[in-house]
């Protein structure tokens, strides 16, 4: 926290989130704001991310911290923005990711290399909130990947122990959780206990097909359990020829568990856009838009991308009240994603739901 103080204390705004005993956190200075900065910000009296799983001693207060205002409050504050605060009251990026800061360069170099893909920012949680804060967005919901099952217990330990600052940050955790770790159900219940909200799921990295029985015991328990569950979906840029979700594997997971909230990334299935209406348009399932539209710089015949046509025509499939923003950051920007989004030929409602309206019911934020 400190480090990101130092970055954006003498920038032009600052948000007062800093909950009672947070001049406390490790690496808090107040010293570093700006003095122009004092003062009481008036919306201090949020709710934060207390109803994000984080623990109830912390209360809102009038305290500062060195964060940008997020968009959403910038209204209130009479700060000036390009982007239409009126119109979009909140945004929230559903799909992020972040690696440990000491490993974080080399997970990224070795990532971007497999998939030839440029990282964003530098897939730390310090990079991450840096980048969504200056595009404008409120709310990150982080999602780990467990490669190995041994990793599980460890990464949602890290994951919740991250959520306990999440009000100063407004960036959440998800769970994770593998299909070959053998305490599943004992480990979903504890994701549940503390307040998680979801799970993701990555049916190319585990190597498991989604309607594996593993993973089917593991939907129909997050569903019991009421955790949202995102999963990537359709072919993945850095295992080609990998069909563990393709949107028949989906349909036929959805067609054996009971009812769960589940999120199929990058629109349904990566490079399998053609079948996603047709086989799942008709199911619960809701879609992220993370690494799915057509860069600028990208060629108008690049299969790996959706045009902006076959984009809108998805939307209006499924309904704008089943698509989730995300921008799979780093490996995109999210200033960018924003206002392409922004500049489709979408209602205004459509793109407040998609923004954000939707993933704040799904959060009950």
């Amino acid at each position: 926290l400190g480090t990101v103080c130092a970055a954006v204390a003498h920038n032009a705004v600052c948000l007062a989130r800093i909950c009672i005993g947070c001049s406390q956190l490790p690496g808090h200075n107040t010293d570093l704001l700006s003095g122009e900065l004092d003062g009481v910000c008036a919306v201090a009296s949020h709710r934060g991310a207390r109803d994000l799983g984080t623990s109830g001693k912390y209360q809102p207060s009038a305290a500062r911290h060195g964060i940008p205002v997020p968009l959403a409050h910038r209204r209130t504050l009479n700060v000036s923005t390009d982007f239409q605060t009126e119109r979009f009251p909140m945004i929230i990026d559903f799909h992020t990711h972040t690696f440990p800061d000491q490993i974080a360069a080399s997970a990224v170099a070795r990532l971007s290399d497999r998939a030839n893909i440029p990282a964003y920012s530098s897939g730390t949680a310090g990079g991450l909130l840096l980048a969504e804060r200056a595009a404008g967005v409120d709310r990150s919901i982080i999602l780990p990947v467990a490669t190995k099952p041994e990793q599980v217990h460890h990464i949602n330990d890290a994951a919740a122990a991250h959520n306990e600052h999440a009000f100063v940050t407004n960036m959440f955790s998800f769970a994770c959780i593998h299909p070959d770790y053998e305490d599943w159900k004992q480990e979903l219940d504890r994701i549940a206990a503390r307040n998680m909200r979801g799970i993701k799921l990555h049916p190319a990295y585990q190597q498991t097909d989604l309607d594996d029985p593993k993973y089917l015991r593991i939907l129909e328990r997050a569903g019991a359990l009421g955790l949202i569950v995102v999963t990537h979906a359709g072919f993945d840029i850095g295992f080609p020829g990998c069909r563990c979700c393709t949107p028949e594997k989906v349909r036929n997971a959805l067609r054996q568990v009971g009812p769960v909230t589940l999120v199929l990334a990058h629109m349904g299935g990566w490079c399998c856009w053609e079948e996603v209406p047709e086989l799942l348009a008709d199911t619960p399932a809701l879609l992220d838009t993370a690494f799915s539209l057509r860069p600028a710089d990208a060629a108008e015949d690049d299969p790996q991308w959706l045009s902006d046509e076959a984009f809108v025509n998805l939307v209006r499939t499924f309904g704008a009240e089943r698509v989730l923003f995300g921008t799979d950051s780093p490996w995109a920007d999210p200033q960018t994603e924003l206002r392409h989004i922004r500049a489709l030929p979408l209602s205004d409602e459509e793109k407040a739901a998609i923004l954000g309206g939707n993933a704040k019911r799904l959060l009950r934020i």
